[in-house]
């Protein structure tokens, strides 16, 4: 089911309303087919809104506010982080002002700021799960979540 820029967790399972059964400490996102698009936001169980990535066919997940203004971060793009020609990595990049940040580390490119990275596992079965925890918590810099709501650009 989908609302305004927003796609919650819907089910792949034979039974209907039955949900795959997630890893300790994840939660179910959909199958792997609803995340085609470079960038998929999604509503968590938490209440948070997250993006799914889609960079490469690899998937990765990141809080979906940017901690400068509160911008969506969904409405933005993906790069790559590349140094001299090698492409050593990839960001997102936040519409409003143009910062990008680290998929894996979460680390701004131009500021001090992090935004929180989630691990993302993909089963047998195309099932995409989400850990509930931030895998960088030991990235430092300033966070800002703004509630867990996005500002209007």
């Amino acid at each position: 089911m989908c609302g305004p820029g927003y796609c919650a967790m819907s089910s792949t399972a034979s039974t209907p309303n039955q949900l795959p059964t997630p890893p300790s400490g994840y939660f179910y996102a959909g199958p792997k087919s609803s995340f085609t698009n470079e960038i998929t936001p999604i509503e968590t169980p938490l209440s948070k809104r997250f993006s799914i990535v889609n960079r490469r066919n690899k998937l990765s997940a990141v809080v979906n506010i940017c901690p400068h203004q509160g911008a969506p971060l969904h409405t933005g793009s993906c790069v790559d982080i590349e140094d001299f020609g090698i492409v050593w990595g990839s960001a997102i990049v936040c519409t409003r002002h143009g910062w990008n940040f680290d998929l894996e580390t979460g680390a701004c490119g131009s500021t001090r700021f992090v935004i929180d990275v989630f691990d993302v596992k993909v089963d047998a079965q195309e099932n995409v799960f989400v850990s509930l925890e931030p895998k960088n918590k030991d990235t430092q810099g300033p966070r800002r979540d703004f509630g867990g709501k996005e500002s209007e650009i």
